[in-house]
């Protein structure tokens, strides 16, 4: 296949997957809303807010040199090592972020106005966002495109199934 055809290709399927990422936000809106109320709708956005301020920091643009160092590399030595290091320097910081949040989890609270619990869920989330965007990182840089896709599909409809479970089933936000 020539490099153009690959090209369309990949920017086709990756504006496909980002146009139903976009329809995640559009399910959630009034989905939240509507039955949690506006209150719940709140400390969801502040919650996203935070986890998307925060995930930059922890991960110290690593993310970025992966695409730019491993994106030419065809040794898979050196580049199943560039993302183990960085998946590890990054699991420390979040592993430092989640002793920071269950140390100053109660004045969180009280200034999100949000359950403790969300507070202690927070540097989880936190985790999983960075380790994920570094794997999805890892497949942009590798130019596979496919599994990146694929990936990000499921991580939006099982975040779509898990909200949708967890709020039918009566356990709120």
């Amino acid at each position: 296949m020539s490099s153009y055809k690959k090209f369309t290709k990949d920017v086709v399927l990756i504006s496909s997957v980002n146009f139903l990422v976009v329809i995640k936000g559009i399910i959630f809106l009034p989905l939240l809303t509507k039955i949690l109320g506006a209150f719940s709708y709140g400390i969801w956005a502040q919650l996203l807010v935070t986890v998307g301020l925060i995930t930059p920091l922890v991960r110290l643009g690593l993310t970025n040199s992966l695409v730019r160092y491993l994106a030419a590399e065809k040794n898979k030595e050196y580049v199943r090592e560039g993302v183990y290091s960085t998946l590890s320097l990054i699991t420390f910081i979040s592993f430092f972020i989640f002793l920071l949040f269950l140390l100053l989890a109660y004045p969180v609270a009280n200034f999100f106005q949000a359950p403790i619990i969300l507070v202690i869920v927070l540097p989880f989330i936190i985790l999983f966002e960075c380790l994920n965007i570094v794997i999805f990182t890892t497949f942009q840089a590798l130019q596979d495109m496919k599994k990146y896709s694929l990936f990000m599909i499921l991580a939006s409809v099982g975040e779509i199934a898990f909200v949708v479970f967890a709020i039918s089933s009566g356990y709120g936000l």
